[in-house]
């Protein structure tokens, strides 16, 4: 069973909050999802430009990430 395009046209209509509210938040979630995905993209974009392969990380043992880990200039390794 089809529902004719003038029911919902009127349904449209006649609801104009709901409709307003659904179009809003539609856009609003578009919004955000653009918004993440290009401070992704130019963050890395500037990370890679910035990056030397000179660069390294030193962790300490058990360190899971360079703020955790605390090695001393001179420490022996």
């Amino acid at each position: 069973m089809t529902v004719p395009i003038n029911y919902s046209l009127r349904n449209i209509w006649n609801r104009k909050f709901t409709t307003i509210l659904t179009a809003g938040g539609m856009a609003l979630v578009t919004f955000v999802f653009s918004a993440v995905m290009m401070l992704a993209a130019g963050l890395e974009q500037t990370l890679v430009e910035t990056g030397s392969p000179n660069n390294v990380i030193v962790l300490r043992g058990a360190a899971e990430t360079e703020v955790s880990s605390s090695i001393e200039p001179g420490t022996p390794t």
